[in-house]
């Protein structure tokens, strides 16, 4: 396990680093971990980690929808980036959609918790996810993928990675899937209006210039389709990310690099573009001490269903400093961001890690976040889902500001790791609908006016612990306790994601010599969560809160995986999930309940020579 974490380098936090020498809180799941899964989506993988919540659910997005929460904060605080570039999907205000992720070209995850806007800016107040593709190595490799499952889900997929010559290499990857998709209890309105048609390309080109530059550009692009009341909506996505790495001197280098992402939907006439260019200068001084400097720009275009279009730009700049000092390892950081009308923001952050032992690490972060108003927050006008509640934007609103505390402990040695953490979080000016009387257009409709009313307090613990048996078989098991409340009032947040147990047990066990089993099955129980709904039932106190809030029922979700694995280059899965047959509930802007009976799938993998 220690060599595992010699070799995992993080690159969310800017600075790359091993992750055994990195002072931040992260979490990362290997590409051997995925592969053991056998996922057949990106939250089928995050279902499995502590301190990390999955949900689901939306009255009229796309169906395949995933939205990550970290540290008990609601997933619109959560940034996830695609190889270190921001990614956008439908529905933003409730959390970016992960699903439109292939699991499938995923090399790894990276979990970074806690609030990181001296790194990123705006937005990553609970924390950072960085998905990372898989890229073409030194040697020509070929993978291709089929599966078929319940609700006539049918995929298939193809990896290429071709080395052009000793310093060009093309990495190309191409998807599609469609299916019926979950069955739904509720809402009325998406029973059996759960489609969905999905069509993905990832392509990459590297190439090393000279003997001190590499430089890469690629593009990612998603089309989707779905039915939606009888009539066809379709949604693309285009990414395109280029980059240069110059290395300047032996302690100095400059890295250039340009994103873009542009999102479109029939569904809600979504319209959103991002235009992110950066450059960052990084210096060496020794061994033990990087500094890294940079300046970046964003754009971000906006219009959306009840949404006129705005664009909103931002300056940002920032400095990290990485020192070790024998046992200590410590990451400073500062930025300054500058969004249009509003005041300047600094945002600091610091972590250190302390080496006990060669088994035992103890770290301790602080950090400040904030969360500049969203276009749809501003200037939202009367949207609603068919009921009585119509939501509104608030052109006066404020930023978000966070503080967030974390301390950890770490033992790993041999075939045992144990990881306990704590946090806590106080966030100011907190942006939550607020009853705002009849709308004067139409007084049967119920105006919920955005507004910065709320202190807010979110503190939990996790705790984490893996084993391996023996060689092949491993066993973990993960807790996640949080809690949250209004400073003023004393009541829950808007969401609440409750307590999480998760547990795991995967093996692998040779037949013959050409011929081995794999296997894992995982239960993961959600208790306790609870949010609010904004359609509450008639006679319901609207200046009342406590009547907004709506328990979730709790569940377990047992899932089971068979792969068997022929001469290293063919694997036949098999994998069932809701094996316990439950009902789960979610509620993200309205409340979806997805049928309790277990369903299947069965896949073909084939590595070419």
């Amino acid at each position: 396990m220690s060599k595992q974490l010699d070799e995992l380098v993080v690159l969310a936090s800017k600075i790359n680093s091993p992750l055994k020498k990195s002072s931040e809180i992260i979490q990362i799941i290997s590409a051997k971990e995925i592969t053991q899964l056998n996922a057949n989506s990106v939250s089928e993988i995050f279902q499995y980690l502590s301190g990390v919540g999955v949900s689901t659910g939306t009255g009229s997005g796309l169906p395949k929808r995933g939205v990550i929460s970290i540290n008990g904060l609601s997933p619109n605080y959560t940034l996830v980036l695609i190889d270190g570039a921001r990614f956008v999907s439908d529905h933003l205000q409730t959390g970016q959609n992960i699903e439109l992720i292939p699991v499938e070209n995923i090399d790894r995850i990276e979990i970074i918790k806690g609030a990181y806007s001296a790194q990123y800016g705006s937005d990553a107040l609970g924390g950072i996810v960085n998905i990372i593709t898989k890229k073409c190595a030194d040697k020509q490799a070929m993978n291709f993928n089929l599966s078929a499952g319940s609700y006539n889900t049918y995929n298939t997929s193809l990896m290429s990675h071709n080395p052009i010559n000793k310093k060009q290499r093309l990495s190309n990857f191409i998807s599609w899937e469609q299916s019926d998709g979950l069955p739904l209890i509720a809402p009325v309105h998406r029973i059996g209006s759960m489609n969905y048609e999905n069509m993905i390309t990832q392509n990459r080109f590297d190439a090393e210039i000279g003997n001190n530059i590499t430089a890469y550009i690629s593009a990612n692009y998603l089309k989707s389709k779905m039915v939606f009341k009888a009539v066809e909506k379709n949604s693309s996505l285009f990414m395109p990310d280029a980059g240069i790495n110059w290395k300047v001197s032996s302690k100095f280098s400059l890295r250039p690099v340009i994103h873009y992402v542009y999102w479109k939907s029939d569904q809600n006439a979504e319209d959103i573009k991002l235009f992110n260019p950066e450059i960052s200068a990084q210096f060496n001084f020794s061994d033990h001490n990087t500094v890294l400097a940079g300046v970046d720009y964003k754009e971000n275009s906006y219009t959306r269903t009840s949404v006129q279009k705005h664009t909103i730009s931002t300056m940002g700049a920032f400095i990290q400093d990485r020192l070790e000092l024998n046992k200590f390892i410590i990451a400073a950081a500062i930025r300054f961001d500058k969004v249009q009308e509003i005041k300047p923001v600094f945002s600091p952050s610091i972590s250190i890690m302390y080496k006990a032992t060669d088994y035992i690490h103890l770290k301790a972060s602080a950090g400040k976040g904030f969360h500049s108003p969203s276009v749809q927050e501003l200037y939202e006008l009367a949207y609603g889902h068919g009921g009585t509640a119509l939501r509104f934007g608030n052109p006066d609103l404020k930023p978000e500001y966070s503080t967030t505390y974390s301390a950890s402990a770490e033992y790993i040695k041999d075939n045992l790791q144990l990881v306990v953490n704590g946090f806590y979080t106080e966030i100011e000016n907190m942006i939550v609908p607020s009853y705002g009387g009849p709308w004067p257009a139409d007084p049967t409709k119920d105006m919920w006016i955005r507004q910065n009313v709320h202190a807010a307090k979110v503190f939990g613990s996790e705790f984490l612990a893996t084993y391996t048996v023996f060689r092949g078989y491993t066993i973990n098991a993960g807790y996640t306790f949080t809690k949250n409340k209004n400073a003023e009032t004393g009541r829950q947040l808007p969401y609440s994601p409750g307590n999480v147990l998760n547990f795991k047990f995967n093996g692998k066990q040779k037949i013959s010599e050409n011929i081995n089993i794999g296997f894992f099955a995982g239960l993961n129980s959600a208790l306790g969560r609870k949010a609010w709904n904004w359609q509450p039932a008639p006679g319901t106190i609207r200046t009342d809160e406590s009547g907004l809030i709506t328990p979730l029922k709790d569940y377990q979700n047992l899932e089971a995986g068979l792969m068997l694995n022929f001469n290293k280059y063919y694997r036949i899965s098999f994998n069932a999930y809701n094996i316990l047959g439950q009902d789960i509930e979610n509620l993200e802007d309205a409340y979806t309940k997805i049928k309790g009976e277990a369903y299947f799938k069965i896949g073909l993998n084939y590595r070419f020579h």
